[in-house]
């Protein structure tokens, strides 16, 4: 309410306003008065003058007092007292029902009292308005969270302070199969109705835990719920008391959400990690899982498999998270480590040959193939070769014991496959052939001897195989000089 109130008084008569100018003139708050004699200069007054509250006449020269009343042009935003004669109320009633807030009859004591009249209607006025606004408010709030309600991927159920469903969400009447027409009224254990997942039994609904200890409460994800048609769900929910001023539970508001495919998620992730455990522990070969830090100035352990605990005779656990520097010290000199940064780098994947590692903890001879993830790891699938080269060395070494036995005979000696091919000769045979052994190995008898020997070498020889033994029999030989030999 303004300091000074603004009152318009809308009347022709003139002994009426004597009387009441002098009532206002008086009155020990300041009120300034507004007087005009027309509908046409209420109006214009009205935009120009902004009342705080307007005093109409029923009967005016151009009009009367619904001629101003809320709807017609120049709607008033203000109370509107109507001052009527005793003898008619019709038209002052009519201006109430056309949204006038008061009227007095016309006498000399509603004259007196009318300042404390202005006074009162414009509390009331006010205390209206405030209503109003927060009536508009609260309606403008239930709007949101109605349409939050209704746009949000979580069921909700409201119930009473007994438990009774009082409204459901589109989420919630589709997770349970109920439609808010057919719940609502109904206990939320029949509509809402959990068990849980392992034992099926029938779990205690939380909003009843609500309602018993005011306070909020949530359900782990081995709760399911089942729907009115009988499909299951698994879900998470968490309920919440509502509260009036005084802090009494007045309901209760149980928010829950369909984790179903997060659920299957997490069992499939469970059985795929199961089944790449399980294989990358029974490869073979060994793997390390790798991470670069420092831009790839280093490599730590990500992961490693039993094989490759077998093979470096160390723990998975002794390794993560460290450096491949500081539990494999000698990697950069066995040619590893280089490997590493430029795959890392390039992406491209690289075969490194065998070669021999050794520090003061391990030796062996080891052959790597490293390769990069998508998701930025290094993976190195190596194998124990230590086994297989001493295999190699040893036969090496039998094989230069035999060829130097070989050539240390006097005799001529040389030995063919089955496609009558030399694979190989001591030195007396190829001096007899008259050719060096470069070109006996790896000829065949027609690129060593003329046809008709040659004839005779691969029929016995054929015989020879035909039937495995020793065989004795006289030919000839000839070397490349012509020069022939008898030869057994």
């Amino acid at each position: 309410m303004a300091e000074i109130i603004k009152v318009l008084l809308v009347t022709d008569m003139e002994t009426h306003i004597s009387a009441i100018n002098n009532v206002f003139a008086t009155y020990e708050k300041p009120m300034r008065l507004v007087v005009v004699s027309s509908v046409e200069d209420a109006l214009a007054s009205i935009n120009e003058s902004n009342p705080d509250i307007m005093i109409v006449d029923v009967e005016l020269s151009d009009g009367t007092s619904l001629d101003l009343m809320p709807g017609n042009e120049g709607k008033a935003v203000f109370p509107i007292l109507v001052v009527n004669v005793p003898e008619d109320k019709q038209v002052a009633l009519e201006a109430m029902k056309r949204g006038a807030f008061d009227y007095i009859v016309k006498s000399r004591d509603a004259y007196d009292q009318l300042p404390r009249t202005v006074e009162r209607n414009l509390r009331e006025w006010e205390n209206i308005v405030k209503r109003k606004l927060a009536e508009a408010a609260l309606a403008a709030e239930k709007e949101r969270l109605a349409v939050t309600l209704r746009s949000t991927g979580d069921g909700v159920i409201n119930t009473d302070a007994e438990g009774r469903v009082v409204s459901l969400n589109p989420v919630a009447q589709m997770l349970t199969g109920w439609t808010e027409e057919e719940a609502v009224g109904k206990p939320v254990e029949q509509v809402f109705h959990i068990v849980n997942a392992h034992t099926r039994e029938r779990c205690e609904n939380p909003i009843n835990e609500v309602l018993q200890n005011s306070d909020r409460v949530s359900l782990t994800n081995d709760s399911v719920l089942i729907s009115k048609d009988g499909k299951e769900r698994i879900l998470s929910n968490g309920g919440a008391p509502i509260l009036d001023e005084a802090g009494h539970v007045v309901g209760v508001v149980l928010v829950f959400w369909d984790e179903t495919n997060l659920k299957q998620m997490q069992d499939a992730l469970i059985t795929s990690e199961a089944r790449y455990r399980n294989l990358f522990d029974s490869m073979e070969n060994a793997v390390a899982i790798y991470s670069a830090i420092d831009d790839g100035e280093d490599f730590v352990f990500l992961d490693f498999n039993k094989a490759g605990e077998s093979v470096d005779k160390v723990s998975k656990q002794e390794l993560l998270g460290k450096s491949i520097q500081e539990t494999f010290p000698r990697v950069k000199e066995f040619g590893l480590f280089e490997v590493f940064q430029r795959v890392w780098r390039t992406g491209e994947p690289e075969r490194v040959p065998v070669a021999f590692y050794k520090d003061d903890r391990i030796t062996g001879w080891r052959e790597n193939y490293v390769y990069k993830l998508p998701t930025g790891e290094l993976v190195a699938v190596y194998s124990d070769e230590t086994e297989y080269m001493a295999t190699k060395e040893a036969l090496q070494q039998q094989v230069t014991f035999m060829e130097t036995l070989l050539e240390a005979i006097p005799a001529p000696v040389f030995y063919k496959d089955v496609d009558h091919v030399y694979r190989g000769c001591n030195k007396a045979f190829a001096e007899i052939m008259g050719h060096p052994k470069e070109k006996i190995i790896n000829h065949s008898v027609y690129d060593v001897a003329p046809k008709e020997l040659a004839d005779v070498y691969r029929e016995k020889d054929e015989e020879l195989f035909r039937n495995p033994g020793v065989q004795v029999y006289e030919t000839s030989v000839e070397s490349s000089d012509g020069v022939k030999k008898d030869v057994i």
